[in-house]
């Protein structure tokens, strides 16, 4: 089996990891501890990329009165919404390095309010859209940010990993599309497991079964 990234005593935002979560048939998911007192599994991969920073009380606490009146609290739109403002604002952020400590802000009008947002960018396509800056080093306002698939997006990042087969070179996420093969497993293989996007690209997938 390959080397799961040990998580143990590391902290994210609010939580504090404790021990791997052995319930969980997929190696990666791990105990942490909130400093409101609760504890709560998440996964690893989840955890590094700034996604979970607390059990759901920071969420709770932030949002403040004026935002709990549109009814689409726990919507992606939301969600969107609330990641962008905390990924910009709050350095106990993992991701806080990757936006706001190099100066990517939200515009005036979204910062203040979700209703402005959702105005300007409506209702997310589909469920495999999410919210992507057409310049990734700019900042996030209506004029530079959209909805886009996973493929558009994970080929609009700084980073992109690649893998080259046969003298093609590909991103990993046209790689998945090209090959049919599940992103997600791929993802993790590459960013949990430290595999190279080749091998982790032609190594087979297991299907799993049901019991």
């Amino acid at each position: 089996m390959p080397k799961l990234i040990d998580m143990q005593g590391r902290v994210f935002g609010l939580l504090t990891v404790l021990s791997r979560d052995k319930t969980d048939s997929s190696r990666g998911v791990w105990i942490c501890a909130c400093k409101c007192g609760a504890k709560t599994s998440q996964h690893g991969y989840e955890l590094r990329r700034g996604a979970i920073v607390s059990c759901g009380c920071r969420k709770r606490s932030v949002l403040g009165d004026s935002t709990r009146t549109h009814g689409m609290t726990g919507t992606k739109e939301y969600r969107a919404w609330f990641n962008m403002r905390a990924r910009c604002k709050y350095e106990t952020r993992e991701d806080f390095a990757r936006y706001g400590a190099l100066g990517i802000t939200v515009c005036a009008e979204w910062d203040a309010s979700f209703a402005a947002f959702f105005k300007d960018m409506g209702l997310a396509p589909s469920t495999g859209h999410s919210m992507d800056r057409i310049d990734p080093a700019g900042n996030y306002c209506k004029e530079n940010c959209r909805w886009a698939d996973a493929i558009t997006q994970a080929n609009n990042k700084r980073r992109v990993k690649k893998a080259t087969i046969n003298g093609e070179t590909h991103s990993i996420a046209d790689w998945c599309r090209k090959l049919n093969l599940p992103h997600n497993t791929i993802a993790a293989r590459v960013y949990d497991y430290g595999w190279s996007p080749e091998k982790a690209l032609l190594t087979p997938v297991k299907k799993q079964t049901k019991r």
